[in-house]
């Protein structure tokens, strides 16, 4: 039970460690580009396209995002679990 356990807590803190940079980068590249540019309405069929796969783009790193916050949540919870 122990060792499955350790494993666990491994797979989570090497993801971490992992997908933090990409995450911040991704954020950054949100909060700066893509956010601010769904808000301009574009009057041509090729400015809605691109806009619609920056909406998806933004939205894929919405849900990385919430995937590292619940691994982050879960690690500590597991840490406290351990003392």
């Amino acid at each position: 039970m122990y060792a499955r356990h350790e494993i666990i807590k491994n797979i989570y803190s090497s993801l971490i460690k992992l997908t933090k940079p990409c995450v911040l980068i991704g954020l950054i590249f949100v909060t700066v580009i893509v956010y601010p540019l769904s808000k301009i309405e574009l009057p041509f069929d090729f400015g809605r396209l691109l806009m619609n796969y920056l909406k998806v783009f933004y939205e894929l790193i919405t849900a990385c995002t919430s995937f590292l916050l619940g691994a982050v949540i879960s690690n500590w919870i597991s840490s406290k679990i351990d003392r």
